[in-house]
């Protein structure tokens, strides 16, 4: 991607991401009140996660908040080409902590291992439809 003015690919993506859910908002796929949190939640905490994350040297560090749900944080590095370790850990009443090991075939597809602090395994194939 790619903008004028120059934006960071971490905020061209939050910039269409917001996009996204105004169109299903309006569509009535996600109900208003949802999408205006998940919009406060970026604005709060999306420029923060991408310097942390670029002091870091992640590729993500992103904080998830929603009034209705536990914090998250999600950290993610690139290890080697198309692979990709992630720690997600939500901060509910009884805390997850989640690892996952992702191999991405193309930018639309990949296989995902993980593995949770509850013994809890999941190997996924994802498939990214966009539109």
């Amino acid at each position: 991607y790619s903008s004028d003015p120059e934006l960071a690919q971490e905020e061209i993506r939050a910039r269409l991401a917001s996009q996204a859910r105004l169109f299903q908002v309006l569509r009535g796929d996600v109900p208003l009140e949802r999408a205006l949190r998940a919009e406060l939640s970026a604005a709060l905490f999306g420029p923060i996660g991408r310097e942390v994350a670029r002091a870091l040297g992640l590729e993500e560090f992103i904080i998830q908040y929603d009034f209705e749900q536990p914090l998250q944080l999600r950290i993610g590095k690139l290890l080697i080409s198309n692979l990709y370790v992630t720690l997600t850990s939500e901060f509910g009443v009884i805390p997850r902590y989640i690892w996952s090991l992702e191999y991405r075939l193309s930018p639309n597809t990949q296989i995902s291992f993980s593995v949770d602090n509850q013994q809890r395994f999941d190997l996924l194939y994802v498939v990214k439809y966009r539109f």
